[in-house]
C-alpha cells in the first residue's frame, strides 16, 4: 500500500468502473493500492452510495470542501463575534486592545478569544470599503492604510556625535531643579512647515519657536538658538531631543549656548514624554492639516502664554509660568512693556 494522498480523478474514474463490475470494497482498494477505508469514505461522499456514486459530483465535492479547508477565520461576518466587537468598537468606541482584553475576562462564559492585532488586521484586510471606513473612523488613529511595522532599535543614527539619553545627569530624571528641556518639531500639512516647540521639564514652562525661514538643520538649530539665548545661562544646562535629522547640527547650539544635548533611543518618543504631551496640547490650537506658513507671531505667542497660564494638575494646579519665575533664581524677573514674542513678558536674567 502506498503512501496516504488525495484521491485524483483518474483514480474516481476507477473506482466507478469497478464499482459497476460489483467488485468488493477490500479487492477495489486493492487494485487502487488504496486502503478500504477510502474506497468507503468516497464511495459515501456527499450521501452517494455503490449505486448511485458519480465521479461528476464527487470531483465537485472534494473541489468545494478543499477551497473551504483551512483554519477558520475568528471575526466573521456569520458570527456572533464579529457583532460583538462591532458594537463595542464602532458605537461604543472602545478600543481593539480593550475589546480584547475584556473578551479574555469574559472567555470562561464564551469562549471568545481574539487578539488587538487579530482585530487590526481584520479591519485593514475588509473588502467592503463603505464597511471599512466605518470601522477605521472609530479607531483613535483613523489611518486609511495601515504600514508594516519596522524595527527602529538597531539602526545607525545620522546624528553625529550624539549622546545618549542614558548619559543624563540623575537631577535631569529626578526634575529636582529648573533648567532642563525636551525638544521637538510639530510639523505642518505635506510637511512643508513647522514649529519648534521647548519644555521645560520641572516646570512644563513651554516656548514655541517660529521656523518661518525653513526647517533644515542650520535653520531650526540657529531659531532654537536665538529663542534660548535670551535665558540665563544656568536655566539652559541640558537639551534631550529626539533623532530627527533637523538636529544634526546640534554641536553650533550646543557650542554657541554651552547647553548639554542628550537624543534618545531610536523609536522611544515616551522617553521625553513631557514634550510628546505638550505637542498634544498644542495641536489642539493647530490641528495636523495647519499650514505654519500662515500662522503669525502673535498667535504662536498667544498660544504660548495660554498654555503656560493654565493650571496643571502635575503642578498641583499652579500655572507653568509660575512655577518657572519662583524657582529661576533669587529674585522674579521684574515687568517690563509686553512683547509679542513672549507672551507678554520679556525674559531678562535673574541676578
Amino acid at each position: 500500500m502506498r503512501n496516504y494522498g488525495k484521491l485524483t480523478i483518474k483514480e474516481r474514474e476507477e473506482i466507478f468502473r469497478l464499482v459497476v463490475q460489483d467488485l468488493s470494497l477490500r479487492e477495489i482498494a486493492r487494485r487502487l493500492e488504496r486502503h478500504h477505508s477510502t474506497i468507503s469514505r468516497e464511495l459515501g461522499r456527499k450521501e452517494m452510495n455503490r449505486s448511485t456514486y458519480s465521479v461528476a459530483e464527487a470531483q465537485v465535492d472534494r473541489n468545494v470542501k478543499a477551497s473551504e479547508s483551512g483554519r477558520r477565520k475568528k471575526i466573521d461576518p456569520q458570527r456572533k463575534l464579529y457583532h460583538t466587537i462591532k458594537h463595542q468598537l464602532v458605537e461604543l468606541r472602545w478600543s481593539p486592545e480593550q475589546i480584547s482584553n475584556r473578551l479574555k475576562l469574559d472567555s470562561k462564559s464564551t469562549r471568545w478569544r481574539v487578539s488587538h492585532e487579530t482585530i487590526y488586521q481584520f479591519i485593514y484586510s475588509m473588502k467592503d470599503s463603505t464597511e471599512k471606513k466605518i470601522w477605521i473612523q472609530s479607531l483613535r488613529r483613523k489611518k486609511q492604510k495601515r504600514g508594516p511595522c519596522k524595527a527602529q532599535r538597531g539602526k545607525q543614527s545620522k546624528i553625529p556625535n550624539r549622546i545618549s539619553i542614558h548619559s543624563r545627569p540623575v537631577e535631569v530624571l529626578d526634575r529636582i531643579e529648573i533648567g532642563h528641556w525636551e525638544g521637538d518639531l510639530i510639523v505642518g500639512v505635506g510637511h512643508k512647515s513647522a514649529i519648534g516647540t521647548l519644555v521645560e521639564r520641572t516646570s512644563r514652562m513651554t516656548l514655541i519657536v517660529n521656523l518661518t525661514d525653513g526647517k533644515t538643520s542650520e535653520q531650526v538649530v540657529k531659531a532654537f538658538e536665538n529663542r534660548l539665548k535670551t535665558l540665563p545661562s544656568y536655566l539652559r544646562k541640558t537639551l534631550t531631543y529626539d533623532n530627527g535629522t533637523e538636529m544634526c547640527s546640534h554641536q553650533l547650539l550646543s557650542n554657541s549656548l554651552g547647553i548639554k544635548i542628550y537624543f534618545c533611543d531610536p523609536g522611544c518618543p515616551g522617553q521625553r514624554g513631557t514634550n510628546e504631551n505638550t505637542n498634544g496640547l498644542i495641536r489642539d490650537f493647530f490641528p495636523k492639516n495647519t499650514d505654519f506658513s500662515k500662522i503669525t507671531e502673535e498667535h504662536l505667542s498667544q498660544v504660548e502664554r495660554l498654555l503656560n497660564e493654565r493650571p496643571r494638575k502635575i503642578l498641583g494646579y499652579e500655572a507653568p509660568k509660575t512655577v518657572f519665575w519662583r524657582n529661576c533664581g533669587p529674585e522674579p524677573p521684574k515687568k517690563t512693556t509686553p512683547t509679542p514674542e513672549w507672551g507678554g513678558e520679556q525674559w531678562r536674567p535673574c541676578p
